[in-house]
């Protein structure tokens, strides 16, 4: 038996139980036939007797009637008779057409008879007959009620006679069949319970010594063998686990070795018991904190620590213990001459098989000169700033001293100028307004990196906004013969909004729209959707490629209308209307199809 596999073995056991359970089925079956027949015996008896009974009734019903009428003779008694002669031959015809058999036939025909005497006696009465011959259909019916009263009683006793022997054969196979099913599931479940105990016994022995096994080398027991003889799955998983045990003795390394990789690594390691306190440190840390590794371990982790996050550090581990997660920040060591180290600070928990905390395993890394760089660059990045508000703003005067002396010129308030006169001038008044723009704009941009961008909300009506701008900008787009409408929705309701915010992004939206358009339209609806409302801004220009898309809303990113011009502009227009809108906590997007025109869309919510 132990050749075989142990799949072979439970089945060779459940094979048994089928065997005893089909052998039951075919004891049984001879009897179970038996039940059958004289179940479908049965019902024809039963079927008799009911015939019998409503016989019977209707007999009785009668008897019954035919008294009544020969006591009152009455034209009402009479009806009734006489119908229920009717229902009566109706009843016998119904009955022949289904039980047309032996005695039921000879006891049908009786009624027949005694129906037909009945209405003869009527017959008499109604026509005046002779007493004496009235008298004689009287006895003659009474005769044939007398004849139906035994031959029922014969039949119905035959009947129930012979149900009771069928009854009582029915009880005597069932209480055969009841024993012999009582014997064979009796042996059916000591058969099982001995191939369940054999096989059992069989398999856990082994299970007993592989688990054994399983404990040893995870006690560092390498030389752990475990002897089973069987052919079956269980021997073959003990032969692999001996080749398992014999690969870790070969690859499995010593502790010292461990020991000696923790102490070589060039990042700080520290190992903490469960309270926290430090088991055991490397070399990296020794030379980071200026300690002997004896004066670290015992110690709490937070005395190594800067006192602004020892009690957040302590609380971290903490609730790190508890919900078994990595936790990785920055953080600042304290070394033995109260130095304070910047370092990456990283911690993981070491669980047993059973989830308890056996150390937490905690690395950092010296970002000193990581932390020197980055305050270098923040000042750097401060004086950028400084510096490009300070030159925005410096070049704000001149610029205006500039434009209002060509406006005096153009305006020829300090003399006649010629026609050549006034096409330069105008060329460096829309130089200096575009100048003026990318000032605005750069300083728009500082103000939004820097947060200083503040908004003032009041209720205000999208559509007076975005009339007022199309105003101002209808002049720009007839400029370039182009037609510019306004589609605005009716009863929009008030907004809370940055009245000069959004008229700012309206306004680079249109102007956007205008500079890449050559020739068309340029269209601004209003709209109303569910919690917002939407405005919208398209074009019948260049298009955008689709790679271009996702970094349109980028800073200074500026689209090439082909591959020899570029369009003019700081590229600012877009992220600064993204971050307006969103600072409303709206959206802003595009669709666009190239060479067909876009189409701008961003939401204010309600």
């Amino acid at each position: 038996m132990l050749k075989f596999p142990i799949g072979q073995k439970i089945f060779a056991g459940f094979f048994v139980l089928i065997i005893l359970s089909a052998s039951f089925l075919l004891i049984s079956f001879p009897s179970l036939s038996k039940i059958n027949i004289l179940s479908s015996m049965v019902l024809p008896l039963s079927q008799e007797i009911n015939i019998l009974q409503g016989y019977l009734e209707k007999t009785k019903q009668l008897e019954t009637k035919t008294d009544l009428y020969l006591t009152i003779k009455s034209e009402d008694s009479r009806e009734e008779l006489i119908a229920l002669l009717k229902q009566t031959n109706e009843f016998v015809n119904e009955v022949r057409q289904k039980e047309n058999t032996g005695q039921l036939k000879e006891i049908s025909g009786l009624v027949l008879t005694l129906n037909n005497s009945i209405e003869t006696l009527v017959n008499y009465i109604d026509k005046n007959e002779s007493a004496y011959k009235i008298n004689l259909q009287i006895i003659a019916v009474n005769n044939l009620f007398e004849n139906f009263g035994k031959m029922e009683a014969i039949l119905q006793q035959q009947r129930l006679k012979r149900l009771e022997i069928i009854t009582n054969q029915q009880k005597a196979i069932t209480d055969s069949l009841s024993n012999m099913f009582l014997f064979i599931e009796t042996s059916i479940v000591f058969m099982g319970f001995l191939a369940s105990y054999s096989l059992s016994r069989l398999i856990t022995r082994n299970l007993s010594k592989l688990n054994k096994g399983t404990r040893e080398i995870a006690a560092g027991n390498f030389q752990t063998r475990i002897n089973i003889s069987s052919q079956d799955e269980i021997g073959q998983l003990a032969d692999s686990f001996n080749a398992m045990a014999e690969d870790l003795r070969k690859k499995t390394v010593s502790k010292e070795y461990v020991d000696n990789i923790i102490r070589s690594m060039a990042e700080s390691l520290i190992i903490l018991n469960p309270d926290l306190t430090i088991n055991n440190v490397n070399k990296a840390t020794s030379l980071l904190l200026g300690y002997r590794e004896d004066e670290l371990i015992g110690k709490p982790i937070e005395s190594i620590l800067s006192s602004e996050a020892a009690a957040l550090e302590e609380m971290d581990l903490k609730n790190l213990i508890k919900d078994a997660k990595m936790i990785n920040y920055e953080i600042n060591y304290l070394s033995k001459d109260l130095k304070i180290i910047p370092v990456l600070f990283k911690a993981t928990v070491m669980n047993d098989r059973d989830n308890n905390t056996l150390c937490v395993i905690c690395t950092a890394t010296d970002i000193t000169k990581r932390k020197q760089i980055e305050e270098k660059l923040k000042e750097a990045m401060e004086i950028k700033s400084k510096f490009t508000s300070m030159v925005s703003h410096e070049l704000r005067t001149p610029l205006a001293a500039i434009k209002t002396g060509i406006n005096i010129i153009l305006d020829e308030l300090a003399g006649t100028i010629n026609n050549e006169q006034r096409d330069f001038l105008n060329i460096s008044r829309n130089n200096v307004d575009r100048l003026v723009r990318l000032i605005n704009g750069i300083l728009d941009f500082q103000k939004l990196e820097s947060g200083k961008m503040q908004l003032k909300k009041t209720q205000n009506d999208i559509n007076e906004i975005v009339n007022e701008v199309y105003i101002a900008m209808r002049s720009i787009a007839e400029r370039k013969c182009l037609k510019i409408t306004i589609e605005l929705e009716n009863n929009l309701p008030q907004i809370n909004m940055d009245r000069d915010g959004i008229a700012q992004v309206i306004s680079n939206l249109i102007s956007n729209a205008v500079k890449f358009t050559e020739k068309g339209e340029v269209k601004i609806i209003t709209k109303k959707t569910a919690d917002s409302v939407c405005v919208e801004v398209s074009d019948t220009g260049i298009g955008i490629k689709e790679d271009n898309i996702a970094k349109l809303f980028s800073a200074f990113m500026r689209l090439q209308e082909d591959k020899y011009k570029t369009i003019d502009g700081t590229g600012l227009g877009l992220v600064i209307s993204k971050e307006i809108v969103e600072k409303h906590g709206g959206k802003i997007w595009v669709e666009s199809e190239y060479g067909k025109g876009s189409s701008f869309y961003f939401t204010l919510p309600l």
